[in-house]
């Protein structure tokens, strides 16, 4: 099954509805596993783009 393309604008929505951050002191386990698994998500997500897109890895997909 192929994967269907990534446009920029959904990307960049998720990157900003589930950013990069530390989990809080007052975060449970469970809550830290959960934004954990949405936030691998996002990431997968960004190197697909970046593998469609023929952007270097090491680069800022954003600045597409």
């Amino acid at each position: 099954m192929e994967f269907p393309g990534i446009s920029l604008t959904l990307l960049t929505h998720l990157d900003e509805l589930i950013p990069e951050r530390c989990p809080a002191p007052t975060d449970s386990s469970t809550e830290v596993m959960f934004y954990a698994g949405q936030r691998q998500t996002v990431r997968m997500l960004i190197e697909r783009f970046k593998d469609e897109n023929n952007i270097d890895p090491q680069d800022d997909w954003k600045q597409r």
